[in-house]
Protein backbone atom coordinates (compact mmCIF):
# COMPACT_ATOMS: atom_id res chain seq x y z
CA UNK A 1 0.00 0.00 0.00
CA UNK A 2 2.70 2.49 0.88
CA UNK A 3 4.34 1.78 -2.64
CA UNK A 4 1.41 2.18 -4.34
CA UNK A 5 0.93 5.57 -2.75
CA UNK A 6 4.37 6.56 -3.17
CA UNK A 7 3.99 5.67 -7.07
CA UNK A 8 1.00 7.56 -7.25
CA UNK A 9 2.91 10.87 -5.72
CA UNK A 10 5.84 10.53 -8.18
CA UNK A 11 3.13 9.75 -11.11
CA UNK A 12 1.10 12.37 -10.50
CA UNK A 13 3.96 15.40 -10.41
CA UNK A 14 5.29 13.63 -13.20
CA UNK A 15 1.99 14.72 -15.33
CA UNK A 16 1.96 18.10 -13.18
CA UNK A 17 5.40 19.18 -14.37
CA UNK A 18 4.27 17.27 -17.96
CA UNK A 19 1.31 19.84 -17.94
CA UNK A 20 3.93 22.76 -16.41
CA UNK A 21 6.50 22.65 -19.34
CA UNK A 22 3.39 22.72 -22.03
CA UNK A 23 2.18 26.12 -19.98
CA UNK A 24 5.65 27.65 -20.57
CA UNK A 25 5.87 26.98 -24.12
CA UNK A 26 2.36 28.11 -24.38
CA UNK A 27 3.26 31.59 -22.72
CA UNK A 28 6.75 31.93 -24.43
CA UNK A 29 5.65 30.75 -28.10
CA UNK A 30 2.23 31.29 -28.72
CA UNK A 31 1.19 33.75 -25.87
CA UNK A 32 4.78 36.08 -26.42
CA UNK A 33 5.62 34.60 -29.62
CA UNK A 34 8.88 33.67 -28.84
CA UNK A 35 9.90 37.50 -27.62
CA UNK A 36 10.69 36.38 -24.26
CA UNK A 37 11.77 32.21 -25.18
CA UNK A 38 15.68 33.68 -23.02
CA UNK A 39 13.07 34.44 -19.51
CA UNK A 40 11.54 31.16 -19.94
CA UNK A 41 14.24 28.94 -20.59
CA UNK A 42 14.96 28.85 -17.09
CA UNK A 43 11.79 28.34 -16.21
CA UNK A 44 11.23 25.72 -18.72
CA UNK A 45 14.62 23.78 -18.19
CA UNK A 46 13.52 23.42 -14.13
CA UNK A 47 9.94 22.00 -15.36
CA UNK A 48 11.56 19.48 -17.85
CA UNK A 49 14.44 18.35 -15.33
CA UNK A 50 11.72 18.07 -12.83
CA UNK A 51 9.28 15.91 -14.61
CA UNK A 52 11.81 13.47 -16.27
CA UNK A 53 13.20 13.09 -12.32
CA UNK A 54 9.91 11.78 -11.44
CA UNK A 55 9.37 9.44 -14.35
CA UNK A 56 12.79 8.41 -13.10
CA UNK A 57 11.71 7.62 -9.68
CA UNK A 58 8.46 5.90 -11.30
CA UNK A 59 11.05 3.41 -11.83
CA UNK A 60 12.63 3.07 -8.77
CA UNK A 61 12.10 1.10 -5.46
CA UNK A 62 9.62 2.30 -2.93
CA UNK A 63 12.86 3.73 -0.92
CA UNK A 64 13.98 5.82 -3.71
CA UNK A 65 10.35 7.24 -4.30
CA UNK A 66 9.88 8.25 -0.21
CA UNK A 67 13.10 9.72 -0.36
CA UNK A 68 12.18 11.65 -3.67
CA UNK A 69 9.20 13.15 -2.48
CA UNK A 70 10.62 14.09 0.88
CA UNK A 71 13.30 16.33 -0.74
CA UNK A 72 10.90 17.86 -3.08
CA UNK A 73 7.87 18.60 -0.36
CA UNK A 74 10.99 19.80 1.99
CA UNK A 75 12.31 22.01 -1.35
CA UNK A 76 8.83 23.70 -1.75
CA UNK A 77 8.30 24.24 1.61
CA UNK A 78 11.59 26.18 1.73
CA UNK A 79 10.57 28.04 -0.90
CA UNK A 80 7.35 28.87 0.32
CA UNK A 81 9.19 30.04 3.69
CA UNK A 82 11.07 32.52 1.28
CA UNK A 83 8.42 33.85 -0.36
CA UNK A 84 7.01 34.51 2.51
CA UNK A 85 10.06 36.18 3.88
CA UNK A 86 10.37 38.59 0.87
CA UNK A 87 7.13 39.65 0.71
CA UNK A 88 6.19 40.01 4.47
CA UNK A 89 9.81 40.90 6.19
CA UNK A 90 12.41 41.81 3.73
CA UNK A 91 12.70 45.34 4.84
CA UNK A 92 11.84 47.33 1.69
CA UNK A 93 13.88 50.52 0.65
CA UNK A 94 12.71 53.01 2.81
CA UNK A 95 12.10 56.93 0.99
CA UNK A 96 14.67 57.75 3.41
CA UNK A 97 17.19 55.59 2.21
CA UNK A 98 16.89 56.41 -0.67
CA UNK A 99 16.63 60.36 -0.43
CA UNK A 100 19.56 60.12 1.29
CA UNK A 101 22.70 61.07 -0.07
CA UNK A 102 20.35 63.28 -2.24
CA UNK A 103 18.86 65.02 0.35
CA UNK A 104 21.38 66.03 2.84
CA UNK A 105 22.69 68.99 0.57
CA UNK A 106 19.08 70.47 0.40
CA UNK A 107 17.34 72.85 2.58
CA UNK A 108 14.00 71.12 2.58
CA UNK A 109 12.40 68.35 4.34
CA UNK A 110 11.39 65.23 3.17
CA UNK A 111 7.50 64.91 2.01
CA UNK A 112 6.90 61.26 3.16
CA UNK A 113 2.97 61.36 2.52
CA UNK A 114 1.59 58.77 -0.92
CA UNK A 115 0.83 60.00 -3.91
CA UNK A 116 -2.46 59.65 -3.02
CA UNK A 117 -2.34 62.02 -0.25
CA UNK A 118 -0.01 64.36 -1.42
CA UNK A 119 -3.13 64.70 -4.27
CA UNK A 120 -6.05 64.60 -1.73
CA UNK A 121 -4.29 67.93 0.39
CA UNK A 122 -3.36 69.71 -2.90
CA UNK A 123 -6.85 69.18 -3.93
CA UNK A 124 -7.97 71.73 -0.66
CA UNK A 125 -5.42 74.09 -2.28
CA UNK A 126 -6.46 73.68 -5.88
CA UNK A 127 -9.51 71.66 -6.42
CA UNK A 128 -8.99 71.35 -10.51
CA UNK A 129 -5.41 69.76 -9.38
CA UNK A 130 -4.55 66.54 -11.18
CA UNK A 131 -2.40 63.62 -11.57
CA UNK A 132 -0.79 62.33 -14.43
CA UNK A 133 -2.28 58.85 -16.03
CA UNK A 134 -0.39 56.44 -17.65
CA UNK A 135 -1.97 55.62 -21.04
CA UNK A 136 -1.26 51.61 -20.10
CA UNK A 137 -4.98 51.82 -18.22
CA UNK A 138 -6.48 51.87 -21.85
CA UNK A 139 -4.10 49.43 -23.61
CA UNK A 140 -5.82 46.58 -22.65
CA UNK A 141 -9.21 47.90 -22.45
CA UNK A 142 -11.71 47.90 -25.35
CA UNK A 143 -11.44 51.76 -25.89
CA UNK A 144 -12.55 53.31 -28.88
CA UNK A 145 -9.25 55.62 -28.62
CA UNK A 146 -5.81 55.46 -26.76
CA UNK A 147 -4.55 59.05 -25.26
CA UNK A 148 -1.32 59.37 -25.67
CA UNK A 149 -0.80 62.31 -22.76
CA UNK A 150 -2.62 63.59 -19.74
CA UNK A 151 -5.85 66.05 -19.07
CA UNK A 152 -4.76 69.37 -20.88
CA UNK A 153 -4.59 72.73 -19.23
CA UNK A 154 -4.10 71.97 -15.89
CA UNK A 155 -1.81 71.86 -12.75
CA UNK A 156 -0.53 68.18 -12.42
CA UNK A 157 1.37 65.98 -10.55
CA UNK A 158 4.21 63.91 -11.62
CA UNK A 159 6.20 62.06 -8.63
CA UNK A 160 8.77 62.21 -5.68
CA UNK A 161 12.01 60.15 -6.27
CA UNK A 162 13.67 63.37 -4.71
CA UNK A 163 12.16 64.28 -1.72
CA UNK A 164 9.52 66.44 -3.13
CA UNK A 165 6.68 65.62 -5.23
CA UNK A 166 6.73 67.05 -8.34
CA UNK A 167 4.31 69.83 -10.50
CA UNK A 168 3.69 71.01 -13.79
CA UNK A 169 1.23 72.81 -15.89
CA UNK A 170 -0.04 70.68 -18.56
CA UNK A 171 -0.54 72.28 -22.02
CA UNK A 172 -3.43 72.59 -24.85
CA UNK A 173 -2.85 68.73 -25.63
CA UNK A 174 -1.63 67.19 -22.08
CA UNK A 175 1.89 67.16 -22.59
CA UNK A 176 4.46 68.23 -19.91
CA UNK A 177 5.19 71.95 -22.20
CA UNK A 178 4.35 75.70 -21.87
CA UNK A 179 1.29 76.05 -23.48
CA UNK A 180 2.66 78.88 -26.01
CA UNK A 181 5.27 76.45 -27.52
CA UNK A 182 2.52 75.16 -29.89
CA UNK A 183 2.22 78.99 -31.26
CA UNK A 184 5.63 79.29 -32.55
CA UNK A 185 6.39 79.34 -36.53
CA UNK A 186 9.00 76.77 -35.91
CA UNK A 187 10.00 74.01 -33.39
CA UNK A 188 13.79 73.11 -32.99
CA UNK A 189 13.53 69.89 -31.06
CA UNK A 190 10.75 67.37 -30.73
CA UNK A 191 11.16 64.94 -28.01
CA UNK A 192 9.45 61.24 -28.27
CA UNK A 193 10.09 59.20 -25.31
CA UNK A 194 8.33 57.40 -21.97
CA UNK A 195 8.74 59.14 -18.71
CA UNK A 196 12.38 60.20 -18.94
CA UNK A 197 10.86 62.00 -22.21
CA UNK A 198 8.48 63.55 -19.66
CA UNK A 199 10.43 64.70 -17.09
CA UNK A 200 9.32 62.41 -14.53
CA UNK A 201 10.08 63.76 -10.76
CA UNK A 202 11.47 66.49 -11.94
CA UNK A 203 10.01 70.18 -12.35
CA UNK A 204 9.03 70.75 -16.13
CA UNK A 205 12.56 73.52 -16.85
CA UNK A 206 14.48 70.85 -15.44
CA UNK A 207 13.83 67.75 -17.43
CA UNK A 208 15.00 67.15 -21.36
CA UNK A 209 12.84 69.99 -23.02
CA UNK A 210 13.13 72.29 -20.17
CA UNK A 211 16.46 72.22 -20.32
CA UNK A 212 17.52 72.38 -23.86
CA UNK A 213 15.02 75.73 -24.19
CA UNK A 214 17.54 77.33 -21.88
CA UNK A 215 20.29 76.26 -23.19
CA UNK A 216 19.56 76.84 -26.98
CA UNK A 217 16.89 79.58 -26.52
CA UNK A 218 15.05 77.49 -28.90
CA UNK A 219 11.41 76.38 -29.21
CA UNK A 220 11.19 72.34 -28.11
CA UNK A 221 8.14 70.67 -27.58
CA UNK A 222 7.80 67.45 -25.38
CA UNK A 223 5.80 64.58 -26.85
CA UNK A 224 7.18 61.95 -24.08
CA UNK A 225 4.86 60.77 -21.95
CA UNK A 226 4.73 58.42 -18.35
CA UNK A 227 4.67 54.22 -20.10
CA UNK A 228 5.10 55.37 -23.43
CA UNK A 229 6.71 52.52 -25.31
CA UNK A 230 8.09 52.82 -28.91
CA UNK A 231 4.62 52.37 -30.32
CA UNK A 232 3.29 55.28 -28.26
CA UNK A 233 5.87 57.63 -28.86
CA UNK A 234 5.61 56.42 -32.88
CA UNK A 235 1.94 57.37 -32.53
CA UNK A 236 2.51 60.79 -30.60
CA UNK A 237 4.44 61.48 -33.87
CA UNK A 238 1.63 60.57 -36.53
CA UNK A 239 -0.55 62.40 -34.19
CA UNK A 240 0.54 65.98 -33.81
CA UNK A 241 3.78 66.59 -35.71
CA UNK A 242 2.02 68.26 -38.75
CA UNK A 243 0.73 70.93 -35.77
CA UNK A 244 4.61 72.06 -36.15
CA UNK A 245 7.65 72.34 -38.48
CA UNK A 246 10.33 70.59 -36.88
CA UNK A 247 14.39 70.56 -37.35
CA UNK A 248 15.26 67.79 -35.44
CA UNK A 249 13.04 64.96 -33.66
CA UNK A 250 15.12 63.50 -30.71
CA UNK A 251 13.61 59.99 -29.63
CA UNK A 252 14.98 58.93 -26.10
CA UNK A 253 14.72 55.11 -26.15
CA UNK A 254 15.15 53.69 -22.38
CA UNK A 255 16.54 50.74 -22.92
CA UNK A 256 15.27 49.88 -19.00
CA UNK A 257 11.38 48.55 -20.36
CA UNK A 258 11.01 49.84 -23.97
CA UNK A 259 11.46 46.31 -25.44
CA UNK A 260 8.84 44.79 -23.05
CA UNK A 261 6.24 48.24 -23.58
CA UNK A 262 5.99 46.89 -27.19
CA UNK A 263 5.26 43.40 -26.54
CA UNK A 264 2.68 45.22 -24.76
CA UNK A 265 1.58 47.68 -26.94
CA UNK A 266 1.73 45.56 -29.96
CA UNK A 267 -1.53 43.43 -28.73
CA UNK A 268 -3.87 46.59 -29.24
CA UNK A 269 -4.71 46.87 -32.49
CA UNK A 270 -5.08 50.59 -32.62
CA UNK A 271 -1.76 50.93 -31.87
CA UNK A 272 -0.77 48.36 -34.77
CA UNK A 273 -2.43 50.87 -37.00
CA UNK A 274 0.26 53.15 -36.45
CA UNK A 275 2.63 50.52 -38.02
CA UNK A 276 0.89 48.84 -40.70
CA UNK A 277 -0.78 52.14 -42.00
CA UNK A 278 1.52 55.38 -42.56
CA UNK A 279 -1.37 57.65 -43.16
CA UNK A 280 -3.25 56.30 -39.94
CA UNK A 281 -4.46 58.90 -36.92
CA UNK A 282 -6.83 58.86 -33.90
CA UNK A 283 -7.25 62.89 -34.58
CA UNK A 284 -6.12 63.60 -30.93
CA UNK A 285 -6.12 66.68 -30.96
CA UNK A 286 -9.43 67.59 -31.98
CA UNK A 287 -10.05 64.61 -29.10
CA UNK A 288 -8.89 66.53 -26.22
CA UNK A 289 -11.85 67.05 -24.57
CA UNK A 290 -12.91 63.20 -24.94
CA UNK A 291 -9.24 62.35 -23.90
CA UNK A 292 -9.71 64.74 -20.28
CA UNK A 293 -13.30 63.20 -19.69
CA UNK A 294 -11.92 59.64 -19.96
CA UNK A 295 -8.66 59.93 -17.58
CA UNK A 296 -10.69 61.80 -15.25
CA UNK A 297 -12.84 58.53 -14.84
CA UNK A 298 -9.25 56.67 -14.17
CA UNK A 299 -7.57 59.46 -11.59
CA UNK A 300 -9.05 56.97 -8.06
CA UNK A 301 -7.73 53.78 -10.11
CA UNK A 302 -3.99 55.02 -10.53
CA UNK A 303 -3.23 56.47 -7.21
CA UNK A 304 -4.96 52.81 -5.86
CA UNK A 305 -2.70 51.00 -8.04
CA UNK A 306 0.75 52.25 -6.35
CA UNK A 307 -0.96 50.93 -3.35
CA UNK A 308 1.67 47.51 -2.52
CA UNK A 309 -1.20 44.89 -1.33
CA UNK A 310 -0.81 40.91 -0.82
CA UNK A 311 -1.85 38.77 -3.12
CA UNK A 312 -2.57 34.86 -2.89
CA UNK A 313 -2.00 34.50 -6.67
CA UNK A 314 1.80 35.91 -6.53
CA UNK A 315 2.35 33.62 -3.48
CA UNK A 316 1.23 30.60 -5.10
CA UNK A 317 3.06 31.02 -8.19
CA UNK A 318 6.34 32.09 -5.70
CA UNK A 319 6.58 36.01 -7.20
CA UNK A 320 9.15 37.38 -5.08
CA UNK A 321 11.04 34.40 -5.21
CA UNK A 322 11.28 33.94 -9.15
CA UNK A 323 12.15 37.94 -9.28
CA UNK A 324 15.34 37.53 -6.71
CA UNK A 325 16.81 34.39 -8.98
CA UNK A 326 16.29 35.68 -11.92
CA UNK A 327 17.07 38.99 -11.33
CA UNK A 328 20.07 39.33 -12.79
CA UNK A 329 19.77 36.81 -15.71
CA UNK A 330 19.37 38.88 -19.26
CA UNK A 331 15.33 38.84 -20.16
CA UNK A 332 16.45 39.65 -23.58
CA UNK A 333 13.62 39.70 -26.20
CA UNK A 334 13.45 38.48 -29.46
CA UNK A 335 13.19 41.72 -31.55
CA UNK A 336 12.31 41.25 -35.45
CA UNK A 337 11.87 43.24 -38.48
CA UNK A 338 8.30 44.56 -36.73
CA UNK A 339 9.69 45.91 -33.35
CA UNK A 340 12.14 48.41 -36.21
CA UNK A 341 9.43 49.37 -38.41
CA UNK A 342 8.78 51.54 -36.12
CA UNK A 343 11.53 53.45 -36.18
CA UNK A 344 11.74 53.56 -39.82
CA UNK A 345 8.26 54.93 -39.60
CA UNK A 346 9.64 57.95 -37.51
CA UNK A 347 12.75 58.29 -39.71
CA UNK A 348 10.32 58.25 -42.61
CA UNK A 349 8.18 60.73 -41.13
CA UNK A 350 11.55 63.03 -40.51
CA UNK A 351 12.61 62.47 -43.73
CA UNK A 352 8.80 64.16 -45.16
CA UNK A 353 9.29 66.73 -42.75
CA UNK A 354 13.11 67.59 -43.82
CA UNK A 355 13.51 67.08 -40.02
CA UNK A 356 16.86 65.86 -38.61
CA UNK A 357 15.97 62.29 -36.29
CA UNK A 358 18.38 60.68 -33.67
CA UNK A 359 17.74 57.94 -30.99
CA UNK A 360 19.13 58.40 -27.77
CA UNK A 361 19.48 55.34 -26.10
CA UNK A 362 19.44 55.68 -21.99
CA UNK A 363 20.46 53.24 -19.61
CA UNK A 364 18.74 52.30 -16.43
CA UNK A 365 20.03 52.81 -12.61
CA UNK A 366 20.00 48.74 -12.89
CA UNK A 367 22.48 48.30 -15.51
CA UNK A 368 25.10 51.68 -14.38
CA UNK A 369 24.89 49.99 -10.54
CA UNK A 370 25.78 46.54 -12.02
CA UNK A 371 22.67 44.54 -11.40
CA UNK A 372 21.67 43.59 -15.21
CA UNK A 373 22.87 43.01 -18.39
CA UNK A 374 21.63 45.11 -21.28
CA UNK A 375 23.62 43.68 -23.88
CA UNK A 376 20.53 43.44 -25.97
CA UNK A 377 20.90 47.16 -26.64
CA UNK A 378 23.83 47.22 -29.00
CA UNK A 379 22.23 44.70 -31.13
CA UNK A 380 19.10 47.29 -30.94
CA UNK A 381 21.62 49.85 -31.92
CA UNK A 382 23.32 47.93 -34.89
CA UNK A 383 20.05 47.19 -36.34
CA UNK A 384 19.31 50.87 -36.14
CA UNK A 385 22.55 52.00 -37.69
CA UNK A 386 21.77 49.18 -40.71
CA UNK A 387 19.05 51.48 -41.38
CA UNK A 388 20.77 54.69 -41.52
CA UNK A 389 19.36 56.04 -38.31
CA UNK A 390 21.46 57.85 -35.94
CA UNK A 391 21.91 56.33 -32.76
CA UNK A 392 24.04 57.34 -29.41
CA UNK A 393 24.39 55.40 -26.39
CA UNK A 394 24.18 57.67 -23.56
CA UNK A 395 25.48 55.19 -21.06
CA UNK A 396 28.96 54.99 -23.32
CA UNK A 397 29.25 58.63 -24.48
CA UNK A 398 28.24 59.86 -21.14
CA UNK A 399 27.19 57.96 -18.47
CA UNK A 400 29.51 54.99 -17.47
CA UNK A 401 31.32 56.61 -15.03
CA UNK A 402 29.44 58.86 -13.25
CA UNK A 403 26.41 56.62 -12.26
CA UNK A 404 25.77 58.60 -9.38
CA UNK A 405 25.48 61.52 -10.87
CA UNK A 406 22.63 60.53 -12.66
CA UNK A 407 20.86 58.36 -10.20
CA UNK A 408 21.97 59.55 -6.78
CA UNK A 409 20.09 56.42 -5.71
CA UNK A 410 20.29 52.85 -6.30
CA UNK A 411 16.34 52.41 -6.97
CA UNK A 412 15.39 50.06 -9.68
CA UNK A 413 12.26 52.58 -11.30
CA UNK A 414 14.67 55.67 -10.62
CA UNK A 415 14.74 58.30 -13.26
CA UNK A 416 17.56 60.53 -13.68
CA UNK A 417 18.14 62.94 -11.01
CA UNK A 418 18.23 66.94 -12.01
CA UNK A 419 21.66 67.32 -12.99
CA UNK A 420 21.32 64.06 -14.66
CA UNK A 421 18.77 65.73 -17.03
CA UNK A 422 20.76 68.90 -17.40
CA UNK A 423 23.90 66.83 -18.26
CA UNK A 424 22.04 64.78 -21.17
CA UNK A 425 20.23 67.84 -22.33
CA UNK A 426 23.69 69.22 -22.54
CA UNK A 427 25.42 66.25 -24.39
CA UNK A 428 22.37 66.10 -26.58
CA UNK A 429 22.55 70.12 -27.82
CA UNK A 430 26.56 70.01 -28.50
CA UNK A 431 25.86 67.03 -30.42
CA UNK A 432 23.69 68.34 -32.48
CA UNK A 433 25.05 71.06 -33.27
CA UNK A 434 28.45 69.50 -33.81
CA UNK A 435 26.39 67.37 -36.31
Amino acid sequence: MKNKISYLLILSKFFIFLIVSLYIIYRSEIIYSGQYRSYYFYEFFLSIFLCLFFLYSSFKNSSFKINSLLVFYSSIFCLFIIELYLTFFLKPIRIEDIHKKFSKNEKFELDLRTRKEFYLDEKKINPEIVVSVSSDNFISKDKKFIPLSAISNKETISCNESGQFKKYFSDRYGFNNPDKMWDKKETDFLILGDSFAHGDCVFEENNFAGNLRKISKKNTINLGYGGNGPIRSLAALQEYVDLINVKNILWMYYEGNDAQNYIYEKKNQILNNYILDENFKQNLYLKQKKINELIYTTIDQELDARKVNFNVKNLIKLNATRRLFLSKTTQEINLNGHFFKIFERAALIANKKKANFYVFMIPSAEKLYGNKDYSQSEKIKKELEKRNIEVVDLFKELISDSSEEFYPFNYKSAHFSKNGYNQVANFIYNFIESH
